[in-house]
């Protein structure tokens, strides 16, 4: 009999031991203490959070808590030297100077309307100069014609028909030291040469008749840094070529 007392005993410390532990935990698996989830490693005694995490192509092991993070990641910013950048590119690529002009021949006013600007695609200054003329005022109506009169329309043929017609921009700097003109050729041998990069193309009105002419083109002797001063510009028209007397062309 005395053979099975240290036996009950130990079954009573066991029962004991049992119904100290809490029903809610009965029954389930014990766990480790680092858990793997959403690529994060978590230990489940101190809520510490674990990661890795990359930083300028370098996987860092790092806490997740906010001080330990922002510390590996704040020295992990390369120094900036304090360096000027080089003026290889112009940060003004694509902005356009434009100014309008105008000239009356005969009673009819033509209005002149020139941009320029840089195009790093073709790495060169590109123009765009608009010349169209003014309906005339109907008598009648005391209003502008609805078309460009015959006269007119060939008035306006003549800026590319006369030989020499031109253009000239001026541009200086703002204390006006630095000066250089830009010449627009205007003349269709100069204005009409594919292979020059220049382009005459010309708008109709609702009577078929050429209202406006427009010239494309390379202005090849303005470059950087000269664009730097392309808002201090003015156009110079005394260059552009247009018959006054210009008859409808004969039938």
């Amino acid at each position: 009999m005395n053979k099975f007392v240290p036996w009950a005993a130990a079954g009573a410390g066991i029962i004991a031991l049992l119904a100290t532990i809490p029903r809610s935990t009965q029954g389930l698996k014990p766990i480790a203490r680092f858990e793997d989830k959403f690529n994060v490693l978590a230990d489940n005694q101190t809520g510490d959070i674990y990661a890795w995490i990359d930083v300028n192509g370098v996987d860092r092991f790092v806490r997740l808590d906010k001080p330990s993070e922002s510390a590996v990641r704040k020295n992990s910013v390369p120094k900036q030297e304090n360096k000027e950048t080089p003026s290889t590119v112009d940060v003004r690529s694509g902005n356009i100077f434009e100014k309008q002009g105008s000239l009356k021949v005969a009673g009819n006013t033509y209005n002149i309307n020139t941009r320029i600007k840089y195009r790093a695609k073709e790495e060169s200054m590109l123009y765009r100069v608009a010349v169209s003329v003014n309906p005339q005022i109907d008598p009648a109506t005391k209003k502008p014609a609805q078309c460009v009169s015959v006269q007119q329309a060939n008035s306006l043929r003549s800026v590319f028909e006369n030989d020499g017609s031109s253009m000239d921009v001026r541009f200086e700097d703002a204390d006006k030291f630095w000066v250089k003109d830009v010449t627009i050729p205007l003349f269709v041998k100069a204005a009409n040469n594919k292979d020059a990069g220049n382009v005459i193309d010309g708008i109709e009105d609702s009577c078929g008749r050429v209202k406006e002419l427009i010239f494309h083109g390379v202005a090849r002797n303005l470059s950087f840094p000269e664009y730097t001063w392309v808002d201090n510009g003015k156009l110079l028209l005394k260059g552009v070529k247009i018959s006054a007397a210009a008859q409808p062309a004969a039938k």
